[in-house]
């Protein structure tokens, strides 16, 4: 059990870091996708 855990987190590990990276990144993109929208918005709309 325990001699299986330093492979399961060398595996794991970078598969979890490179997951988060990605969804941080995505939700970044969907932030700034929005600001945009309502810039562009606000400006259409004259306000």
């Amino acid at each position: 059990m325990f001699t299986y855990l330093p492979i399961y987190l060398s595996t794991y590990l970078p598969i979890y870091l490179s997951t988060y990276q990605f969804a941080s990144l995505f939700i970044f993109l969907i932030v700034c996708f929005i600001y945009l929208l309502k810039l562009f918005i606000g400006q259409k709309s004259g306000c």
